[in-house]
């Protein structure tokens, strides 16, 4: 029997969780770097490289302003819910708007 590729749903990646308020995001930081971009995966997590030096916040501030225009968002529907004096950190992405194969699509390296 020929399986039915339509009731077949592509896997969620393990970085990406969906949660009542929108998604949660895990993430590895890479700050100091020449330029802002979702670089790959690292260690299962997604990995984003940040121009911005690791003190002060600035680099908390570049990653969230980073994945909201990726995802066309408020920088306050992103918020990192923990990690924020580490380079993994989990971050609160509050939207409905997204699916999660909409999410993997929009934060793919360029």
């Amino acid at each position: 029997m020929k399986a039915n590729r339509d009731s077949v749903t592509t896997p969620i990646p393990a970085w990406l969780r969906p949660n009542s308020e929108g998604f949660t995001l895990e993430v590895h930081v890479q700050p100091g770097a020449r330029r802002s971009e979702i670089v790959g995966m690292h260690g299962g997590r997604l990995k984003l490289a940040v121009r911005a030096a690791p003190t002060e916040g600035q680099a908390n501030e570049a990653v969230m302003q980073l994945i909201a225009e990726r995802l066309a968002c408020r920088v306050s529907a992103v918020r990192i819910a923990a990690g924020k004096g580490s380079r993994d950190k989990r971050l609160q992405v509050d939207t409905v708007l997204h699916t999660a194969d909409e999410m993997v699509s929009k934060l793919q390296p360029k």
